[in-house]
């Protein structure tokens, strides 16, 4: 009998018999469907992009949290959701709320984190044990974009002082071919508009550039990331349509880049005479940058 049961002990051991609970497992967490990456108005779940702009209404403001538990007993249990904004310092760790299990394991949450919420948000979806089964906690990020409006880090004295006074907001102001925009600078010759994005983690920058109406000659202008060059020396004359920057340029905006829009000297061509800046006029219609904010540990920027 004691050989018999030295035998047993011996098998047992050699095919790895585990204990109830190491047999019963662990719960899994997936997502469903996979996270798309980015902003969109028709796909209603797990995206991972989300828009908060002030005049964002079409369904990028906000995702349903979708997914599925298995591996265990799930109908009638639960998932507690909670978001934790990582470009902030202490940030809390903010619980979403809680979702019942459908008798197949399917659970949904509302995420919608509002205007002047921007970050990237760590989602964490915890499936506590039951019975025999572990517990487990799935985690994915979503990025929250907002469009933060120029004129709120528009730096006046640099422009002023490196300008001598040729650039100043010119709202509302029909440059190009009858464009016109809120919230616009107009820059003369021989003179930049300085804006200075520290604190802010942008992405995407956008804008409108054009001659403006009050302007008697053509010139060229540029647009600077520090000392980089974002969008090379360009001429346009009057009547010529605005230029707005290509998806591909706007997205070389750099995490706190200072932006300077830059107009050419103005110069008639005659030596003899003193060229006047004034009469060389662009307008700079309406420039956003599309962050998440603030830079990780430092406080949201204010106007």
């Amino acid at each position: 009998m004691r050989k018999l049961f030295i035998l047993l002990a011996a098998a047992a051991v050699a095919i790895g018999v585990l204990s109830p609970a190491e047999a019963a497992g662990t719960y899994k967490i997936s997502l469903d469907p996979a996270p798309a990456g980015k902003t969109s108005t028709t796909k209603s779940y797990n995206d991972t992009a989300l828009d908060v702009s002030e005049d964002t209404d079409d369904g990028r403001q906000k995702t349903t949290i979708r997914g599925r538990v298995s591996g265990g007993p799930v109908k009638g249990q639960r998932v507690v959701i909670y978001a934790t904004n990582t470009n902030l310092a202490d940030a809390p760790r903010v619980r979403l709320g809680s979702a019942t299990l459908s008798s197949s394991g399917v659970f949904t949450k509302a995420f919608s984190p509002g205007h002047d919420h921007a970050g990237v948000y760590r989602i964490e979806i915890v499936k506590a044990a039951s019975g025999d089964v572990a517990g487990t906690t799935k985690t994915f990020r979503i990025r929250v974009f907002q469009f933060v409006e120029m004129r709120n880090v528009y730096d006046t004295d640099a422009s002023v002082r490196a300008s001598r006074g040729g650039v100043g907001e010119a709202d509302k102001e029909k440059f190009g071919r009858n464009s016109i925009y809120g919230q616009s600078y107009f820059i003369n010759g021989d003179s930049r508009a300085v804006f200075r994005t520290a604190g802010y983690n942008c992405m995407q920058l956008n804008f409108k550039i054009g001659i403006s109406h009050q302007s008697k000659v053509g010139g060229k202008f540029a647009v600077l990331l520090n000392s980089d060059t974002l969008v090379s020396t360009r001429s346009m004359s009057k009547g010529q349509r605005h230029y707005e920057p290509s998806r591909t340029t706007q997205k070389k905006m750099r995490s706190s880049a200072d932006v300077t829009v830059r107009v050419s000297r103005y110069s008639d061509g005659d030596p003899d005479t003193v060229d006047d800046q004034r009469r060389l006029r662009y307008v700079l219609g309406r420039p956003m940058a599309s962050c998440t904010y603030p830079v990780v540990g430092q406080a949201v920027p204010t106007p």
